[in-house]
């Protein structure tokens, strides 16, 4: 509403009493904004900027406003404070701009935001247009993770999960992809089986090259069984049945087969290189969670409240989980 440019401390009066749009993608867009119209100017090219991710809207709105254009369509947004305070209040705003490419912006042609729609739209318009380069970013949803956690069970489902939301709280700029395989056949190749995902569907899900944890409630051979030929199999890290059991709780069980919260948390700091030398305290407190877990139990022969309550935080975010089905 105000004070665009942090010329004096920010307080609530300068902020929007209602905070709509997304954020998300938005750096990217404004990253591929950039070097397309470098390349556009440097080479006098024709070119179209297929965008899927529609609610990345304040990276184009902005891109207009920083070259000039939308000042040429609007004078009233001007190329100062004002024009900057004016653009910031009306975006996603009654009686301003929607949060989306909508055709009020300069430039656009079409309104869509279904991500994968974007690549038809794509195809079309160079099919049309045999002189036209067009560059379509698909979507957003999770692009080259840093790690892929994958699931097949009620528990191993629950746990990972669990082992997901320890880990945002810790490091939010980590890219987790959670894949919950409901039919195990979708992992064999589509050749083998007709469930079978083929290997273009498996690494959009897997990647090819990312660590790949996945905890399954029964014997590990059998997942990498079904994925050996996968392109990623080496970076494949099964946790399952162990054949390690007795009289116990539900959640020890899953600490003696490891493929419990704290210890899939631990495999991820393991495996993701960025997280090694700027998580040891985090690891320990993991190793010290299972502790306390084992002395909880031999005391009170039950879970600890904090395992047998358990439920997604919705401050988090309700979390993205692909699940693969036939």
């Amino acid at each position: 509403m105000d004070n665009p440019l942090l010329r004096e401390p920010l307080v609530r009066e300068h902020v929007k009493p209602r905070l709509l749009g997304h954020w998300g993608t938005t750096a990217g867009l404004n990253f591929i904004y950039a070097h397309l119209n470098r390349c556009i100017a440097q080479r006098d090219l024709d070119m179209m900027y297929v965008m899927g991710p529609g609610h990345g809207g304040p990276g184009p709105v902005a891109a207009a406003w920083l070259e000039g254009t939308y000042t040429e369509v609007y004078s009233d947004v001007s190329q100062d404070e004002a024009g900057m305070r004016r653009l910031f209040t009306q975006f996603s705003f009654p009686g301003g701009i929607p949060s989306h490419v909508a055709p009020e912006t300069p430039g656009s042609i079409h309104e869509g935001g279904e991500l994968g729609y974007a690549l038809s739209h794509a195809y079309g318009a160079a099919f049309d247009n045999p002189d036209l380069i067009v560059a379509a970013v698909v979507g957003d949803a999770g692009t080259e993770p840093d790690v892929v956690l994958g699931c097949a069970g009620d528990v191993p489902t629950m746990e990972v999960l669990a082992a997901t939301q320890i880990l945002r709280e810790w490091f939010p700029d980590l890219r987790v992809r959670v894949v919950n395989v409901v039919d195990l056949m979708r992992l064999q190749d589509h050749r083998e089986h007709p469930h079978g995902l083929s290997d273009l569907e498996f690494d959009a899900l897997f990647t090819t090259d990312r660590p790949i944890i996945f905890a399954y409630h029964g014997y590990p051979w059998l997942i990498h069984r079904l994925t050996y030929r996968r392109t990623n199999h080496d970076q494949l890290h099964v946790r399952g049945y162990v054949e390690e059991g007795t009289t116990t709780t539900p959640f020890d069980m899953c600490v003696l087969n490891r493929i419990d919260r704290f210890s899939l948390a631990i495999d991820v700091i393991d495996r993701v290189p960025r997280l090694q030398g700027i998580s040891a305290h985090h690891r320990e407190h993991l190793r010290n969670k299972l502790i306390e877990h084992r002395q909880h139990i031999r005391t009170h022969g039950e879970d600890m409240p904090e395992v047998r309550d358990w439920q997604w935080s919705m401050a988090q975010g309700r979390p993205r989980v692909w699940r693969t089905r036939s």
